[in-house]
């Protein structure tokens, strides 16, 4: 993960933070969840904040879903950005199918604008997607 540190003119050099799907692997491979619950009343603009940010990177392929190995290659393979932060498109989909909280620094910064996103400019949409 990215400090967030640096900056270039207007800024367009720093380097974002990435966010995690997960927290990790246990020793068989399996997903590690170590996060506090999302907040019920924060729940749908949370969701619509991570779904709603301007795609940096995208792909038509998706991914299987980790906490239901059966539904199939359900999973968003895509990486949006607010300009300060990236984050699969997969925080999203975990967030709205099963509430599972994106990392708390993540939503942090969420709650700190409010659950309002702003314009990001072109170049920082691009640094982003160069970053991944």
């Amino acid at each position: 993960m990215s400090d967030g540190q640096g900056a270039g003119p207007g800024g367009s050099s720093r380097r974002m933070r990435v966010a995690e799907v997960f927290d990790g692997r246990g020793p068989t491979g399996g997903i590690v969840i170590n996060r506090p619950q999302v907040n019920p009343a924060e729940l749908a603009a949370l969701t619509a904040y991570l779904t709603k940010a301007p795609v940096a990177l995208a792909t038509t392929k998706t991914g299987e879903d980790e906490m239901s190995p059966g539904a199939g290659l359900v999973v968003p393979r895509a990486y949006h950005t607010d300009g300060e932060w990236i984050w699969p498109a997969a925080v999203g989909y975990y967030l709205h199918r099963y509430q599972l909280s994106p990392q708390p620094e993540l939503v942090e910064h969420i709650r700190a604008r409010g659950f309002q996103l702003a314009a990001v400019a072109e170049d920082r949409r691009q640094a982003a997607a160069a970053q991944m």
